[in-house]
């Protein structure tokens, strides 16, 4: 498929218009790094929540079990 450019407006059309041409272009105007952002953006944010995990599950058993945090008795060692 031949696509005619003649100025910007024309330029933006085809971007929109044709996933092909939007690639292609995509792949001369971005670094490599910025290609692979998305992957990488994904996969922090997975190790994130991973991380987060024991963190809100402290904070939960906190809200849900709150004279456990003024006694004085040692709470179980999976709530800590």
């Amino acid at each position: 498929m031949v696509i005619t450019i003649s100025n910007t407006d024309d330029f933006i059309r085809a971007l929109r218009g044709n996933e092909e041409f939007q690639a292609a272009a995509r792949r001369e105007l971005l670094t490599q790094d910025l290609l692979e952002l998305p992957a990488v953006v994904l996969d922090d944010r997975m190790n994130s929540d991973s991380l987060l995990l024991p963190v809100q599950a402290r904070r939960l058993s906190n809200l849900v079990f709150p004279q456990l945090i003024s006694s004085s008795e040692p709470r179980p060692k999976a709530w800590v």
